[in-house]
């Protein structure tokens, strides 16, 4: 496709502070834990799209076919933006979703407490990389 995506760190950022911010939401509303991790999943993955689409429809489709600088310049300039929006809607300090991690809960092998949540993404990670690998 000869496109080097400069800008796609962004969209995990949006999706990220997005993911952050709903689940703070979902959370303080008093709602029930599991669904915690599906709103958290589906936000980040309606964020990435939602501005995908729009960087994709709204700028990229003008560019393409042109010499491959011009592209890395437009996906910069892309991110630059976008990074400056993330500092707009949410500022300079770092978000923390804890909510997951106490929810999940934590095991104790010997005396090394180890969180659920931690568990779990390792086990998910290593499924994919037996899917992705062919394992």
């Amino acid at each position: 496709m000869k496109i080097l995506n400069v800008a796609h760190g962004s969209f995990y950022t949006f999706g990220a502070y997005g993911a952050a911010t709903a689940i703070g939401v979902y959370f303080d509303r008093g709602l029930p834990d599991a669904g915690g991790f599906l709103v958290m999943v589906l936000f980040a993955m309606a964020i990435g799209l939602a501005i995908g689409l729009v960087l994709e429809r709204g700028v990229m489709r003008f560019v393409y076919g042109r010499d491959e600088v011009v592209m890395v310049l437009v996906t910069y300039a892309a991110f630059l933006i976008l990074e400056d929006i993330v500092i707009l809607v949410w500022g300079t300090r770092s978000y923390a979703a804890y909510q997951p991690l106490l929810a999940a809960g934590n095991v104790a092998v010997g005396e090394l407490i180890l969180s659920n949540y931690d568990l779990g993404l390792i086990v998910a990670a290593m499924a994919l990389a037996a899917v992705c690998c062919g394992r």
